[in-house]
């Protein structure tokens, strides 16, 4: 090998390592770039996390909020239930008291009407008429009823 061969070998190493420094340099210049947008990412991820965290932690203050008020709410759904069952016994109490009334007073005509049946037995049976003591208001003496 001559020296001339020597030099053209060593320029052609001299491009080729110049042509894959810049081949490698533009790798990691790219390489560079996108572990930048990674980063930034990350950051907007670690971000978006952060206010996911807060949504969370507000979220399950919420959800605790909504725990006490539920059992404040359970305590008063059991006041207006017990209320509502007082209410209704004394309702449906006085339901009761009203049948019986109704009843009372349907024995009360079913006595008068039984009592009417007998008064018109005897005027059929006898041809009297019962003797009342007071008609339409005036007061009626015994001695002036017709007796057939």
């Amino acid at each position: 090998m001559t020296n001339e061969d020597r030099k053209i070998i060593d320029e052609y190493v001299d491009k080729m390592t110049k042509s894959f420094s810049n081949v490698f340099f533009s790798e990691i210049q790219g390489l560079k770039d996108d572990v930048k947008e990674i980063k930034e990412s990350i950051s907007k991820t670690n971000d978006c996390l952060a206010e996911v965290n807060k949504w969370s932690s507000g979220h399950q203050a919420i959800h605790d909020a909504q725990d006490n008020d539920r059992e404040k709410s359970l305590k008063t759904i059991g006041v207006v239930i017990a209320f509502l069952a007082m209410a209704s016994g004394i309702f449906f109490g006085f339901a009761s008291i009203n049948k019986k009334f109704e009843r009372t007073e349907y024995r009360i005509e079913t006595l008068d009407n039984f009592q009417r049946m007998q008064e018109r037995y005897l005027e059929y049976k006898f041809k009297e008429t019962p003797i009342v003591s007071t008609t339409r208001g005036g007061v009626i003496k015994k001695d002036t009823i017709n007796k057939k």
